[in-house]
């Protein structure tokens, strides 16, 4: 009798445990994105971020070895980045869509919204301190934004396993958010060309109209020569000058990426030729192309076109073959030199 009375109230302990546990993971769906849940509160441990608008839009930002990596190819634009970590860190609802709106609002975030997926980098196996084994890749929020077509100052966000869209905001901003999670390639893709010190250069080939020469690393210091390889014997090159064209490189960044402009090249680039193109190999042997073009005036002599505004301080620049992209000279010019200015 003992033994059946305490296997029934070790049911009803369990059955009450059970009902406990369903009525909280109940409430905490219910009020889940009313507490704020959209946004992270803490940005250290997020390790990736993943943005997705139908098939052809997609970035993929995810930090290595403490620098954040475009879709594992490209330095990410850390202005973009900074601005990002900032919103997920300090989203807050601001209330539920009405129910009147609530489906409407939420069918049309499904289908032209942004797809947002955070990750947090963990481990399989945890460890004393921070240390683990087998990690992998956690998420942590996903959900869908979208803006409003009539006032750009609202934003929306669905949690992607929920039906209640909500309206969101960061306290002290009153623009709409929607921006910061754009799925546009361009807008994340760091504008840095090349970002090396004298010590990383192993040599510069360089072809400035009628000019050729090679800047090369020889131990401690660099050797200039020719296009056929030889050092002029009847001048000196000046060691400072090599200083300042080499530390040129140190940092090169340019204005604006012109997406399309690859099998598309702007019609204003003077005579569709090079003015100079500059191939710079680093101790690791990686190579970087670059290639300078200048533009044309507008023809009815004016400073500004009834096209464009022409700027005679900037020039099209290509980097390893890809897009065109807008530059200034006053970045560029510590490299943009020719053979006899060494000397």
């Amino acid at each position: 009798m003992r033994k059946k009375r305490l296997k029934q109230l070790k049911l009803l302990i369990f059955i009450a445990l059970l009902a406990v546990a369903i009525a909280y993971l109940g409430l905490s769906s219910l009020r889940g994105p009313a507490m704020g849940e959209f946004g992270t509160g803490r940005t250290d441990e997020i390790s990736a971020v993943l943005l997705r608008q139908g098939d052809d839009r997609v970035v993929y930002l995810e930090i290595d070895e403490g620098a954040w990596i475009l879709n594992h190819e490209y330095m990410a634009h850390m202005p973009a980045i900074r601005d990002l970590l900032s919103t997920l860190r300090r989203l807050e609802v601001r209330r539920p869509v009405s129910v009147s709106a609530r489906d409407e609002k939420a069918e049309k975030l499904r289908e032209s919204g942004v797809r947002v997926d955070v990750y947090s980098k963990g481990y399989i196996i945890k460890l004393p301190g921070e240390r683990g084994v087998f990690p992998h890749q956690r998420r942590i929020r996903s959900f869908y934004v979208g803006g409003d077509d009539t006032d750009n100052t609202v934003t929306y966000m669905l949690d992607a396993a929920g039906n209640h869209p909500y309206e969101v905001h960061m306290p002290g901003v009153e623009s709409s958010l929607a921006e910061v999670f754009e799925p546009d390639v361009n807008l994340w893709r760091d504008a840095v060309v090349l970002r090396l010190e004298p010590g990383d250069i192993a040599r510069v080939e360089a072809e400035l109209e009628g000019s050729s020469y090679t800047v090369e690393s020889r131990g401690e210091e660099f050797i200039i020569s020719d296009r056929q390889g030889d050092v002029p014997g009847h001048l000196q090159p000046d060691s400072s000058r090599i200083d300042k064209f080499t530390a040129g490189f140190s940092y090169l960044y340019y204005e604006r990426l012109l997406p399309g402009s690859a099998q598309s090249p702007p019609g204003d680039i003077l005579d569709d030729k090079v003015f100079l193109r500059l191939k710079v190999t680093d101790r690791d042997g990686n190579t970087t192309l670059l290639e300078f073009y200048r533009r044309k005036k507008p023809d009815d002599g004016s400073l500004v076109s009834e096209f464009r505004d022409y700027d005679p301080n900037r020039f099209y620049l290509r980097v390893d073959g890809g897009d065109y992209a807008l530059a200034q000279y006053f970045i560029f010019q510590p490299v943009i030199r020719d053979l006899q200015w060494f000397f």
